[in-house]
């Protein structure tokens, strides 16, 4: 025979702990519902924000990065006018990227080589305070001491031939480095004690 089931009265349900916890937290969502659905919503919104900037910035330095090699295409057939208008597309458009910042370079570059050097000394000084390709940092350093040298503003060509020392790799480039600081160091002193 079947035994009878024993009937469990409410206090006893009431009594369990599983029972009780379960109760409570429930109790507790339905008290501050709309604080776990605006948390859980800003923390989705975040998230969607952040992977739509990524995507951006992934976008802008493809971008940047065709634009740039269209430009380089230019310059390798010596068409520096057509090549200037991608270079300065790339360095407007997409500046906060590697592309759009090494492309500040060649456009302080070409500019150096059309002996504009006002506007060449601004891309190539933008491009040596913001760029991280060691090559053109080293180029940019030469350039910009290049030009004031052609100012005769020796200081200033020997602080940016100093600055090139930290992007030469081989011994030969940096002992011909020094020699060249060497003899703007005895300019500069010749031309102070002549202006004495």
């Amino acid at each position: 025979m079947l035994k009878p089931k024993r009937k469990i009265l409410r206090q006893e349900i009431e009594q369990d702990p599983f029972i009780e916890k379960m109760f409570s937290i429930k109790n507790h969502f339905e008290l501050h519902k709309k604080n776990y659905l605006r948390s859980i919503a800003g923390f989705a919104g975040t998230l969607l924000i952040i992977s739509l900037l990524l995507r951006s910035q992934s976008t802008n330095a493809n971008n940047a990065s065709i634009t740039l090699n269209k430009a380089m295409v230019f310059m390798a057939q010596k068409d520096n006018l057509n090549a200037m208008i991608f270079l300065q597309e790339a360095n407007d458009n997409y500046s906060n990227t590697d592309a759009g910042l090494d492309a500040a370079y060649y456009l302080g570059k070409i500019h150096f080589d059309r002996e504009d050097y006002l506007v060449s000394e601004n891309y190539l000084k933008d491009y040596a305070n913001n760029g991280n390709n060691t090559l053109l940092l080293g180029a940019s350093c030469q350039l910009l001491a290049d030009i004031y040298k052609i100012n005769n503003d020796l200081d200033n060509a020997i602080k940016y031939q100093k600055l090139q020392l930290k992007y030469i790799n081989s011994k030969v480039d940096k002992a011909t480095l020094i020699s060249i600081l060497q003899n703007y160091r005895l300019r500069w002193v010749i031309n102070n004690l002549l202006k004495d």
